[in-house]
C-alpha cells in the first residue's frame, strides 16, 4: 500500500518540515513531531501501522492507495525577476473597467467559502488554452494591469490581486502560473503570479522569501 496526497492538498518543506496546503479547508498545517516521523516514514515507503496514520488521514491530509507511495512536495523555480516601474503604460478609461471587472470578480472568488471551486475554475480555463503563452503579450497584458490597479478602489491583497491578474490574463489567451507560498518564524502566507522569468504581481524579493506550498 502507497500513500498519496487528497485532491486539494500540497505540501512544501521549510527548515526541513512539511509545511501543507488544504484548499479545500484554505488552511495551512505543520506536524508535531510524531506525526512528522509517521509522514517521513510513509515518503520513504516504509512500514506505518494504521493507528500511527490515523492522525494524518483524519486530517485529510494523507489518504492510502494501491501502487507506491507519491508524496512530493511542490517544486517551482521562483523567478529573480520582476516588472518594475509601469515603463510607457497609462491608465485608460478601457483598461481601468477591464482591471476592475477583474477584481471585483477576484473579491468575491477569494472568499474563504469559494477559493477551493475558484481554483478549480482557472485549472479548467487554463486547460482549455493548453499552454497558451506569448511572452511580450503577457508582460504588456501585465504592466497595463499594474498602471490601472492603483485608480481601482479595492484593498490590495495579494490573493485578490493574483486571482484577479489570472482572470485578465486568461480572457487574454494567456496562461500563466498562480503560486501559494509559506514561510516559518514567524509564519506566514502569500501568492502571486509568475511566469518562467518575471513575477507579475508582487517584487521578486517578496515572492522569494517564501517556499512555494501548492502550484496552479
Amino acid at each position: 500500500m502507497g500513500w498519496h496526497l487528497p485532491p486539494g492538498v500540497a505540501f512544501c518543506e521549510v527548515g526541513g518540515d512539511p509545511i501543507f496546503f488544504d484548499l479545500q479547508a484554505d488552511r495551512y498545517v505543520s506536524l508535531a513531531e510524531g506525526d512528522r516521523a509517521v509522514f517521513q516514514a510513509m515518503r520513504e515507503g516504509r512500514e506505518v501501522h494504521p493507528g500511527e496514520a490515523a492522525r494524518l488521514t483524519s486530517a485529510g491530509l494523507v489518504v492510502a492507495a494501491a501502487g507506491e507511495c507519491k508524496l512530493h512536495p511542490v517544486s517551482v523555480a521562483v523567478p529573480q525577476d520582476d516588472l518594475g516601474p509601469f515603463g510607457d503604460h497609462h491608465p485608460s478609461i478601457g483598461g481601468i473597467a477591464r482591471v476592475a471587472t477583474s477584481l471585483v470578480w477576484a473579491k468575491r472568488a477569494a472568499r474563504r467559502n469559494r477559493i477551493a471551486q475558484t481554483i478549480v475554475a482557472l485549472e479548467g480555463r487554463k486547460r482549455e488554452l493548453a499552454g497558451a503563452f506569448e511572452p511580450a503579450v503577457v508582460v504588456a497584458s501585465a504592466l497595463g494591469f499594474a498602471a490601472c490597479r492603483p485608480l481601482v478602489p479595492i484593498a490590495r491583497r495579494c490573493l485578490i490581486d493574483s486571482l484577479a491578474l489570472m482572470d485578465f490574463l486568461l480572457a487574454r489567451g494567456q496562461a500563466t502560473t498562480l503560486v501559494f507560498g509559506v514561510r516559518t518564524d514567524p509564519f506566514a502566507a502569500h501568492c502571486w503570479v509568475q511566469t518562467e522569468h518575471h513575477i507579475l504581481t508582487c517584487a521578486a524579493d517578496d515572492a522569494l522569501g517564501f517556499t512555494p506550498v501548492m502550484v496552479l
